[in-house]
């Protein structure tokens, strides 16, 4: 079972254009039915422009439509919309980006193809579970539902608690060091846990798969170089951007730190 969980930022860049309309003479055909079926949380599993298939090993990529607001994770940063919906069609306009830059280019370029991919798609159809957005010449874009109840709100990782086992920054994985750990309160609102010495608190929401870590308490204590540098990490994947991800008794949290996708990976723990 996997589901995504995702913190915006709040800094914003607004890109020009529409991003859907419904009409279409080949391929994808603009579905009536679709433009209401667009609403929930999506994880891209496929895409393609005219450079070729995307490259969506290490990335996550995500769309949620929730009435007529729009939220998304792309390579780099998050991105916020809003949709217009007339029944046979839909519009997503005032399409906005956090201002995170990508250290890595190809990060960087996927994240510039989803997102004018997203913005010359023409069509929209549902084929069975899946979402699809085209150009009118084929399927661009291909989304997964996120699976309803698994960690999509506060109360689906209320009570329980993570060890922490990897440090994963790009493609190089490291043995957590010290005992770092999540905590979620038995009412899914707050968190608390340490990063490998120093241990922290904030409280904890979500609504329509975005989440919020708020005011965010750190200990202060001294810790060793090498916890040090695991912490910096631990604290930068935990700040805006975070993505959270559940596959039964693993919880991997990722966040793009200098335009590096930075993962911490735990384990859960029996109570």
């Amino acid at each position: 079972m996997r589901t995504h969980i995702a913190l915006l930022a709040s800094a914003v860049v607004v890109l020009s254009g529409s991003l859907l309309s419904g009409c279409a003479s080949s391929g994808i055909g603009s579905d009536p039915t679709a433009a209401s079926a667009l609403a929930g949380d999506w994880t891209l599993v496929s895409g393609a422009d005219d450079a070729g298939d995307f490259d969506l090993a290490g990335s996550t990529i995500t769309l949620t439509v929730d009435d007529d607001a729009v939220t998304g994770r792309a390579p780099c940063n998050s991105y916020t919309g809003t949709a217009a919906n007339d029944g046979a069609a839909v519009t997503f306009s005032q399409l906005s980006t956090t201002e995170a830059a990508c250290r890595v280019q190809a990060l960087m370029d996927l994240e510039q193809r989803y997102i004018a991919a997203l913005g010359s798609a023409t069509a929209v159809r549902v084929d069975g579970a899946a979402l699809e957005l085209g150009d009118g010449s084929g399927p661009v874009l291909r989304f997964q539902p996120v699976v309803e109840g698994a960690a999509s709100d506060s109360a689906d990782l209320a009570g329980t608690a993570w060890t922490l086992g990897t440090v994963m920054n790009g493609d190089v994985a490291s043995a957590a060091i010290g005992s770092g750990s999540l905590t979620f309160s038995p009412d899914g609102l707050s968190v608390t846990g340490s990063a490998g010495c120093r241990t922290f608190g904030a409280g904890f929401a979500t609504a329509g798969g975005v989440a919020t870590l708020s005011g965010l308490d750190v200990a202060h204590q001294a810790c060793t170089d090498e916890t040090a540098a695991q912490e910096d990490s631990v604290f930068a994947v935990l700040g805006d951007g975070l993505m959270l991800t559940r596959e039964g008794d693993t919880l991997t949290a990722t966040n793009a730190v200098g335009g590096v996708p930075v993962s911490l990976v735990y384990s859960f723990q029996a109570s």
